[in-house]
């Protein structure tokens, strides 16, 4: 599973699914689909698997957002419990209100208020998940330097939510757990969606509103992942035979896996996409390689893909509109 700081450098943070990601998800999608065995006369499954997954993953972008409001009314409740305790201590009756206070988490409820009803986990629903991140995060040692700090900056409070997301929520069995009793997609995405939910407030500027990101730039990118998986199970045969004839020095069954996998995406997106050039094509594959395969595959694909297209152009299946795209 690629790190949170990895995807958030290769995944393009001003929509929530770029073309990047629909990569990506085009990878997974052939992978399961040849564990099933379908092949280019059953696209369907994959094409549709493959936007399910994509829709879910902005899901569970708002659904992290949402989780962060019900940490900070879950947070409230106990100072309201503490309070009205028939003998409160001076502790509860003086709480340290600075996390109900966040300014940033009080933009995010905002924000994110008019999907919460709709989202599939209703954290309300879930108080001794909300209860269990609660103690955890209380209980590291960003959150008790961010309560004691003498003074506040917009810059502290922004850091201590990221915090939380890569010290509590990624690789927490707990909330592992749950989502994969939702669905089956969300695990591989918990990464994905944390990025993007610390690139939103990363980007918050003081005074204006937290900005939700956007599921997809255009119909073009919606387009994008589903023509991708589809291209790759229709021509699979004859992509797969120009990785063949182009691994001298390697049994083809010896390529790792998921190294093959990324080259027949690769291939079917510079056979098929006109506007893409195809120097970007490679540069996204080879990219995409150093977080989901082996340490020198990105050295492997770069190489590969610079001979196959040699010859994919000798073949004439590389159609380019516009000057420079084939470069």
């Amino acid at each position: 599973m690629p790190t949170q700081v990895g995807l958030t450098t290769i995944l393009s943070c001003y929509f929530m699914l770029s073309r990047r990601l629909l990569r990506i998800k085009a990878v997974q999608s052939l992978y399961a689909a040849l564990e099933r065995g379908e092949n280019g006369n059953k696209t369907l499954p994959a094409v549709n698997e493959l936007t399910k997954s994509a829709d879910q993953c902005y899901q569970l972008y708002l659904t992290f957002l949402d989780l962060i409001v019900s940490l900070r009314n879950y947070a409230n409740e106990r100072i309201e419990i503490g309070k009205n305790k028939f003998h409160p201590s001076e502790a509860e009756l003086n709480p340290n209100t600075r996390f109900v206070e966040n300014p940033v988490i009080a933009k995010i409820a905002d924000a994110i208020a008019p999907f919460s009803d709709k989202l599939p986990i209703q954290w309300s629903d879930q108080k001794e998940i909300i209860s269990e991140l609660f103690n955890e995060m209380i209980a590291e040692d960003y959150y008790s330097v961010y309560m004691s700090l003498e003074r506040c900056t917009l810059a502290s409070h922004k850091k201590v939510l990221e915090s939380f997301l890569i010290n509590n929520l990624v690789d927490n069995e707990n909330i592992e757990k749950i989502i994969e009793e939702i669905s089956i997609f969300w695990v591989d995405d918990i990464d994905y969606a944390a990025s993007f939910v610390s690139q939103t407030i990363r980007d918050y500027k003081k005074d204006e509103d937290i900005i939700i990101l956007e599921k997809y730039r255009d119909e073009d990118v919606a387009d994008f992942g589903k023509d991708l998986i589809r291209f790759s199970l229709e021509q699979y045969d004859t992509n797969l035979q120009y990785i063949i004839d182009n691994c001298h020095n390697w049994e083809p069954d010896r390529i790792a896996c998921m190294d093959r996998i990324l080259l027949l995406v690769a291939i079917a997106e510079i056979r098929n996409f006109p506007s893409i050039p195809v120097k970007v094509s490679m540069d996204e594959f080879i990219e995409i390689s150093k977080f989901y395969s082996t340490d020198d595959s990105s050295v492997f694909i770069n190489g590969m893909l610079e001979k196959i297209v040699h010859d994919l152009d000798a073949n004439g299946l590389i159609h380019k509109s516009g000057r420079g795209l084939l470069q």
